[in-house]
C-alpha cells in the first residue's frame, strides 16, 4: 500500500506536499517513523513472511538479548547471582513482556539501554582497551538512536562521565 502512515503530522510535512502537488489529507506518510525498528519490521517480513511473527520476531530477539545483558551487567557489578536475579526479573517483567509482542520499540529501546551501560562500563573499567570499548559504545549508541531517538541523550551521558575519568567520578 502506501507504506507507513499516520494520522498526525507536521505543519512542514503538509507544506511538502502541497509544494509537490501531493494531497494533503490524512492519512500522511510517517516520515518521522525511527529508522532501525522498520528495517527490522523489513528483514524479519522477508525471512518469515508478513505475518504476525514477523512483526514480533525482533521484539523477542530484543527481550532475550536485554535479559543477557542484564545477566552480563548485573555479574559484572554484583556477582552471578546478582546477575541471575535480575536477568530473570527483566525477562519476566510484565512490562517488556508487553512491548516485544506489541511491536513497539520499547523493548529495543531497553536492549540498548543496558548494551550502552555495559558498554560504559567496560570502557570505563578497561583503561588499556578504553579506545576500542569507546568504539564500540558509540556504535551501540548510534544504533540505539535509529531504534529511539531520545536514546541519543545518553550519549552525552557517557561521554561526559568517560571523560571525567573514573578518578574523578
Amino acid at each position: 500500500g502506501e507504506g507507513f502512515t499516520s494520522l498526525q503530522t507536521f505543519p512542514y510535512i503538509l507544506g511538502w506536499l502541497a509544494a509537490h502537488e501531493k494531497s494533503t489529507d490524512p492519512p500522511w506518510p510517517n516520515l518521522n517513523r525511527f529508522p532501525l525498528p522498520t528495517g527490522l519490521n523489513s528483514l524479519a517480513f522477508h525471512i518469515v513472511g508478513v505475518n504476525d511473527f514477523g512483526v514480533v520476531l525482533f521484539g523477542g530477539l530484543f527481550l532475550v538479548g536485554t535479559a543477557i545483558l542484564v545477566f552480563l551487567l548485573g555479574n559484572r557489578l554484583y556477582g552471578p547471582l546478582a546477575g541471575l536475579v535480575a536477568s530473570v526479573l527483566s525477562f519476566i517483567s510484565g512490562d517488556q513482556l508487553y512491548y516485544s509482542v506489541a511491536g513497539l520499540t520499547e523493548s529495543g529501546a531497553a536492549f540498548f539501554i543496558v548494551a550502552i551501560a555495559l558498554g560504559y562500563k567496560l570502557a570505563a573499567e578497561e583503561s588499556r582497551r578504553q579506545t576500542m570499548w569507546a568504539f564500540w559504545l558509540g556504535l551501540i549508541i548510534g544504533l540505539g538512536f535509529l531504534q529511539r531517538y531520545n536514546l541519543v541523550l545518553l550519549a552525552a551521558v557517557t561521554g561526559i562521565l568517560l571523560l571525567i575519568g573514573p578518578e574523578r567520578r
